[in-house]
């Protein structure tokens, strides 16, 4: 499976690597006003999007991946649903993703990011 922070470095090396992504934020806690939700990578002000890297939930006696909803999985549903909410665009990445299919996870980072800098743009233009 692997830790959370070697997933990060592997998004940190992927984005620093790949052109066309605009610069963000790691560990950004900013996107709500007076709460502290951290959004692992951020692109705060007209982009409103973020990555969150998922590791998954392991059972220590068995090593294996369980079904059961957790406490830090509700916690996690919690910050989603309340980012949703205030307008921001969450990608959810799991350690099978970034390794697998790394291709993947960059040209949607880049499709949202194109997606929401045109809505902004629009939103700009038309106030």
């Amino acid at each position: 499976m692997g830790n959370k922070s070697a997933l990060e470095e592997k998004v940190v090396f992927l984005l620093k690597h790949v052109g066309g992504i605009p610069l963000y934020e790691r560990n950004y806690y900013k996107a709500i006003p007076g709460r502290r939700l951290e959004i692992d990578f951020a692109w705060p002000g007209h982009y409103k999007t973020g990555i969150e890297i998922q590791g998954g939930i392991w059972l220590p006696k068995t090593g294996k991946k369980s079904g059961h909803v957790g406490a830090g999985q509700v916690r996690d549903f919690k910050k989603l649903n309340l980012l949703i909410e205030n307008g921001w665009a969450i990608l959810q990445w799991s350690a099978d993703m970034i390794r697998q299919d790394p291709v993947f996870c960059i040209e949607q980072l880049k499709r949202v990011l194109k997606q929401r800098g045109r809505q902004w743009a629009l939103e700009v233009f038309y106030s």
